[in-house]
């Protein structure tokens, strides 16, 4: 069956139990509290410690080599560079452990684990290269121009949904299988992200910013089945998601059972 956006959603609430101060709902929100935590400690660290490194070596340049202005620009691009290849490649890890988590919640149907969060610290070295080529090549591309940009970054929107199902993979072949997966579906996620646009501005206009933490994971529990239905339908070569495929379908009648989900959970 070819999920709409309106089920996926329906089906992310049902999982997290269908209120924001469910049990499920909660754990996804401390999940979620931990890795900013996690983030803002780590990543403003390191950050602190460039931008201290940066000001006394540009300090040094200009007290020993009056008047020079190539080298603390070179200073600043380099010290710049570390700061992204660090962020970019933390926030991987980071990424995969919130992606295990969700996915695992869609899968097996059953109760969020707060430990999943740091299931991408298991494989660290990958999953910060795969974060750091993925933000690189998002990079470049908007570079280029903004409209390519965003198209590349939807096109390897499923990165760390494909390297938790093939932990064998490089980050090449994980950003490829994104590619094929996204091929035809880019315009339906563009849509389910802008399905939760209401939901965001109410939560950061009434809340400050904090209802955020309750949007996010119902966000990205979406995502997740989202990336289950995508690739059941490619892999069993049915008819894509886009809008567009002139392949019918015949109707269906939505039930639990066929959003793929049971009544009860375990536990």
């Amino acid at each position: 069956m070819n999920l709409t956006n309106k089920q996926i959603r329906t089906k992310a609430r049902f999982l997290l139990d269908e209120n924001v101060f469910g049990k499920d709902w909660l754990k996804s929100v401390l999940a979620h509290i931990v890795m900013m935590a996690i983030e803002s400690g780590i990543g403003g660290l390191f950050s602190s410690l460039v931008t201290t490194l940066s000001a006394g070596i540009v300090l040094l340049i200009l007290t020993y080599i009056p008047g020079s202005i190539a080298l603390p620009i070179i200073v600043y691009v380099v010290l710049f560079a570390l700061v992204f290849i660090f962020t970019a490649g933390f926030a991987g890890v980071l990424s995969a452990g919130l992606t295990s988590l969700h996915t695992d919640l869609v899968r097996n149907n059953d109760h969020i684990s707060i430990r999943r969060v740091f299931d991408g610290f298991k494989n660290f070295g990958e999953n910060f290269v795969l974060g750091l080529m993925t933000a690189l090549n998002v990079l470049l591309w908007t570079f280029v121009f903004i409209i390519p940009g965003i198209y590349v970054s939807y096109s390897y929107a499923l990165v760390f949904h494909v390297k938790k199902d093939h932990p064998d993979f490089t980050w090449r072949e994980c950003l490829d299988e994104s590619e094929r997966l996204m091929e035809g579906n880019r315009w339906k996620l563009f849509k389910l992200h802008l399905s939760f646009i209401g939901w965001a501005f109410l939560c950061g206009l009434l809340f400050f910013g904090i209802g955020m933490l309750w949007i996010t994971p119902y966000m990205q529990t979406s995502f997740a089945i989202f990336y289950d239905e995508v690739k059941r339908l490619k892999d069993t070569n049915v008819v894509s998601l886009d809008p567009s495929s002139k392949q019918k379908v015949d109707p269906v009648v939505i039930t639990p059972n066929n959003l793929g989900i049971s009544l009860h959970k375990e536990g």
